[in-house]
């Protein structure tokens, strides 16, 4: 197959000579002919496709073109980094990297992470588009990050991205399973479909050890071929004996490997305890013995990434104000709870739900906060291509008592204006994020940046 000049999915990266791999897409005649127009003398096409291909063109029909994408793309970018590991489930991955990236940067190992955040490196970053890239775009990212002789990577693996098959033809080192709840649920159709793909990372692919959330029930389901390390209250190798909040944090009661151990972080909610002891746990698949691994600075220092229990400022009159991502019922819940044990006054919230998505979240989000949280506003978070006011009207119905502020920029502004001495606001749902989108318009809209500003202008 490597005789062409290149091959790519992206008719813009094509090269006089080269192969279009056409994967199915609304555009996809527009991509294709683009592609030729630009020099590809063969495409691949799925077997049933409809395309038109020109009559000097060669065509490649394919059975399965996700996984003939991913073999390759591997044929053509072959270099990986020489260790890595993956961790999939609805809420946490992002954090999990992030938080193995830190620990192998107390160990002095280069690292890089691959996720919602795009990549992040010691070396380079980039954006993305998806949590698990496209294969073509994720073998470049890995061929350049082997070429950087970056050692350690972690990757977040969906559900979406297993099931389109994007992560073919990598072997890791250690997986992880962290927890499963609703969610992508108009991909996948029900649970168990969401389940069956998020499972495919332990049953479909090459790895040493596997990581599971003891406390899970849908962990404890995953079959294992290698391996298996377990966390949480009820994990044999990590167990959490307690948790306790403090006012810089948290007091853990840790069992770690036999031995007992009492720790400190900084780090707010139960759900970031479990996502350091994820991430501990995929080090030590990576080749570390848990001997090796500084565990009482690594709760001391680990701080949480961008947008995830993110803490942006206080207020004049003393509140403080977070950012967080939670854009589920339960990932809501979690950050609501965490901060309730952190807060001596009122519990604030501003949160939406994005358009084009499953629908019944809205309520369930909306039972949370009304469930959680002293005073709320529903706002509009990326309302796509539905109707922001009917959205935040399935969300109100669930907690009536909330204020609705449409324009998210006034409901920060107003969630702000309210805080008293010792009050915790969590602006949710967006976390990391720095557009909005509503229709096919992307705004700039960040919610940490917005939160500073009025935070500043309070000071003045």
């Amino acid at each position: 197959m490597k005789k062409y000049t290149n091959a790519t999915d992206n008719s813009n990266h094509i090269m006089p000579g080269g192969l279009f791999i056409s994967m199915p897409a609304a555009k996809a005649q527009e991509y294709l002919d683009d592609a030729v127009a630009r020099g590809a003398i063969a495409v691949m096409i799925p077997m049933d496709s409809a395309l038109v291909v020109p009559a000097n063109v060669h065509v490649i029909k394919s059975g399965n073109i996700s996984l003939d994408a991913a073999r390759v793309a591997a044929e053509y970018y072959p270099e990986i980094p020489k260790h890595i590991c993956a961790v999939t489930g609805t809420k946490g991955k992002t954090s999990t990297v992030a938080f193995v990236r830190q620990i192998m940067q107390m160990l002095g190992k280069s690292s890089a992470t691959i996720g919602t955040l795009g990549l992040v490196s010691d070396k380079w970053n980039s954006n993305g588009l998806n949590t698990t890239p496209r294969s073509f775009q994720l073998r470049q990212w890995l061929s350049r990050l082997a070429a950087d002789e970056i050692e350690y990577l972690a990757m977040e693996a969906s559900s979406i991205g297993l099931e389109e098959q994007r992560m073919e033809f990598i072997a890791f080192d250690s997986v992880g399973f962290s927890n499963l709840a609703p969610e992508h649920l108009g991909y996948h159709g029900d649970m168990e479909n969401y389940f069956k793909s998020k499972k495919r990372l332990f049953t479909d692919f090459e790895y040493g050890v596997a990581v599971l959330n003891a406390d899970d029930e849908y962990a404890m389901r995953i079959p294992s071929h290698g391996k298996v390390i377990t966390f949480g209250r009820t994990g044999a190798d990590m167990k959490i004996k307690e948790m306790v909040a403090t006012a810089g944090g948290q007091r853990i009661g840790l069992d770690y490997f036999g031995q007992s151990m009492t720790l400190t972080t900084t780090l707010i909610g139960e759900f970031q305890v479990y996502n350091v002891l994820m991430a501990i746990g995929l080090v030590i698949g990576m080749g570390f013995a848990p001997s090796e691994i500084p565990v009482e600075r690594i709760f001391a220092e680990l701080r949480a990434p961008r947008g995830r229990a993110e803490y942006v400022g206080r207020a004049q009159s003393g509140g403080c104000v977070y950012v967080d991502y939670a854009h589920t019922a339960e990932s809501l819940e979690s950050i609501l709870i965490a901060m309730r044990a952190q807060t001596a006054g009122k519990l604030h919230l501003v949160f939406g739900c994005g358009g084009g998505r499953d629908i019944q979240k809205r309520s369930r989000m909306g039972l949370a906060a009304d469930k959680h949280a002293d005073e709320i506003i529903v706002t509009d978070d990326n309302p796509r291509f539905d109707d922001p006011a009917e959205i935040r009207s399935h969300i109100i119905v669930a907690c009536p008592r909330a204020i609705e502020i449409g324009d998210r920029e006034t409901a920060i502004k107003t969630a702000i204006e309210k805080l008293s001495n010792k009050d915790v606001l969590i602006i949710a749902g967006k976390g990391h994020e720095t557009e909005q989108i509503v229709g096919n318009s992307k705004t700039h809209f960040d919610d940490a940046e917005i939160a500073r500003k009025y935070l500043a202008e309070k000071q003045r």
